[in-house]
């Protein structure tokens, strides 16, 4: 593991835990419902564009509550 991405990975472990905690995500209701969108996927979700036909979608290493 080179030192950038052990720097990197460490405050994406750190980022992870705030981000889950926020109510902002709404994590616990994905959690019990993983169809259930949060606030910030409904807000993002237009601005992504036509996804069809597409097998993955890089969330640039956030929680993925899509």
């Amino acid at each position: 593991m080179t030192d950038s991405f052990a720097v990197n990975k460490v405050n994406s472990d750190e980022r992870a835990v705030l981000h889950a905690a926020s109510p902002d995500y709404d994590w616990t209701r994905f959690a019990a419902d993983p169809a259930h969108l949060s606030g910030v996927e409904r807000f993002d979700r237009p601005r992504r564009g036509d996804l069809t036909g597409l097998r993955a979608l890089h969330l640039q290493g956030h929680i993925g509550t899509g």
